[in-house]
């Protein structure tokens, strides 16, 4: 198991398993991408939006992308999101929660392509207030278009927050549509 081998090579129960610290460096989301490499969404002090990075544990270098997530309005809300990683394929996807799209890319988030999921979100709907003591939050709650999402060997499977125009009330009040994009290319598999 994948778990098992990130603690530097020992077991989780092992009491020789070491922590593995960054000084001040936090993360919201990580994935392990390999036994000594992860990849993590951030928020960067130096421009305060989400950012996305990749540290080994066997190094203090910690490599950040400051361009892969595309700011609309504030970089922190429009661009929230989950950072997934699919094992068969070793790469990662970075789908958003408030527009149709989805990044595809390496296990050193190196962008392979920028694709789209069906709905008509282009632009995240949020708005924020800004606060007194300069921090801002969410004055209304955003438009969600993806609400959660997992991948397996290049199928994006997504749970959708908007309801299709053929689908019926009836099915959204009992059950969740599941939408399946291709993360090859520009594709909805059904």
């Amino acid at each position: 198991d994948l778990l098992n081998e990130i603690v530097t090579g020992y077991d989780i129960g092992d009491s020789l398993a070491e922590k593995i610290n960054r000084k001040d460096n936090f993360f919201t989301q990580l994935q392990i991408t390999a036994p000594d490499l992860f990849a993590f969404r951030a928020q960067s002090r130096k421009t305060k939006t989400n950012i996305l990075g990749t540290f080994s544990s066997g190094s203090d270098k910690v490599d950040i992308n400051y361009e892969l997530l595309k700011k609309q309005y504030d970089g922190i809300f429009d661009t929230d999101g989950k950072l997934l990683y699919d094992r068969e394929t070793r790469g990662l996807v970075y789908s958003y929660f408030y527009r149709n799209e989805f990044l595809v890319m390496d296990s050193r988030l190196k962008l392979l392509r920028t694709l789209h999921t069906i709905d008509t979100v282009t632009k995240a709907q949020v708005k924020t207030a800004n606060l007194a003591d300069g921090r801002h939050k969410l004055a209304a709650p955003p438009l969600m278009v993806n609400k959660n999402m997992e991948v397996y060997n290049n199928i994006l499977l997504v749970e959708s927050n908007l309801k299709g125009k053929f689908e019926s009330d009836k099915i959204w009040d009992n059950a969740s549509v599941i939408d399946i994009y291709s993360t090859k290319e520009q594709s909805y598999l059904g």
